[in-house]
C-alpha cells in the first residue's frame, strides 16, 4: 500500500470521526432544547391552572351578586389570559409531543373546552386516554370528558363517555367503589343541570348500592357524605327520588 493510500485512509477516517462528533454535538443539542421546552411547558400549564382556580374562586365570589362592567370586563380578562396560555402550551406541546402527560393533555383539552374551540378540546381529551397508563386514569378522564360534553349539550355522547367511565373504574376494592359512586353522582349532577330528573334519581340509586358494598368504615363514610352533600345541592329544589314525568 503506498503512502498516498494511507493519506486517502486517513482522511475519510477524520470525515467519519467529524462526522459523528458532528451528531453525538446535534443529539446533545437537541436534548438540551427539549429539556428547555420541557421546563417552558412546566410553566406555561402551571400559569394556566392558576389562570383557571383564580377564574373559578372569582366565579364563586361573585354568583350571588348582580355583576357590575367592571365584574363582567374581569371574566374577559380570565378568557383572554385562558386563551394566551392555551396556545403557548398547544405550540410547545408541539414541539415535544412524547415528553406530554395525559394529565396535562386533559388540562389543555378543558381550557380549550372553555374558551368555546370545541373541536380542539375533543382532540386533545382523546389524546388524555390514549396516554393514560392505565383503564383507571383512563376512567377518570372519561368521566372529566363526560361532563364536559353535557355542559355542551351533547347528552348522549356525555352518557356515552360516563357509561365507558364506570366500564373502566373496575375492581371490587372499596376504593374503587367508591370511584364509581362518585362518577355516578357525577354524572347524576349532569344529568339534573339537563333537567333530566328521573335519570338522575336512577344514578343516585346506583351510588348508593355502590356504597352499600363498601367495608371499610372511613371509605364508606366518605363515600356516603358525598351522597349527602349531593342531596344537600338538589333536593331543598326537586325531590329526586319522584321521577320526572316529563322525561320518563
Amino acid at each position: 500500500m503506498e503512502l498516498r493510500d494511507y493519506a486517502v485512509i486517513a482522511a475519510a477516517t477524520a470525515g467519519v470521526a467529524g462526522l459523528v462528533l458532528s451528531l453525538i454535538t446535534l443529539l446533545m443539542k437537541s436534548g438540551e432544547n427539549n429539556r428547555t421546552i420541557r421546563s417552558q411547558l412546566t410553566d406555561v400549564l402551571a400559569r394556566l391552572n392558576a389562570v383557571a382556580a383564580e377564574s373559578r374562586k372569582y366565579r364563586i365570589e361573585t354568583a350571588k351578586e348582580r355583576l357590575t362592567p367592571d365584574q363582567r370586563a374581569m371574566f374577559g380578562f380570565y378568557n383572554d389570559q385562558r386563551l394566551f396560555l392555551v396556545g403557548q402550551a398547544r405550540y410547545l406541546i408541539e414541539q415535544i409531543p412524547d415528553h406530554v402527560s395525559h394529565s396535562e393533555l386533559s388540562l389543555v383539552a378543558q381550557a380549550l373546552g372553555t374558551v368555546g374551540d370545541h373541536e380542539l378540546a375533543c382532540h386533545y381529551w382523546e389524546n388524555s386516554f390514549e396516554k393514560s397508563p392505565s383503564n383507571y386514569i383512563r376512567g377518570i378522564h372519561s368521566r372529566g370528558f363526560a361532563s364536559y360534553l353535557f355542559g355542551q349539550g351533547y347528552t348522549e355522547l356525555g352518557r356515552y363517555r360516563f357509561k365507558s367511565s364506570i366500564s373502566l373504574i373496575t375492581a371490587d376494592s372499596d376504593q374503587r367503589r367508591a370511584d364509581r359512586a362518585e362518577t355516578y353522582l357525577r354524572w347524576a349532577a349532569s344529568e339534573r343541570y339537563s333537567d333530566f330528573l328521573s335519570e338522575a334519581a336512577e344514578l343516585v340509586g346506583h351510588a348508593e348500592i355502590e356504597l352499600s358494598l363498601i367495608k371499610s368504615p372511613p371509605v364508606r363514610n366518605r363515600c356516603a357524605q358525598k351522597i349527602r352533600d349531593y342531596e344537600g345541592d338538589w333536593l331543598p329544589q326537586s325531590d329526586l327520588r319522584k321521577p320526572d314525568q316529563t322525561n320518563s
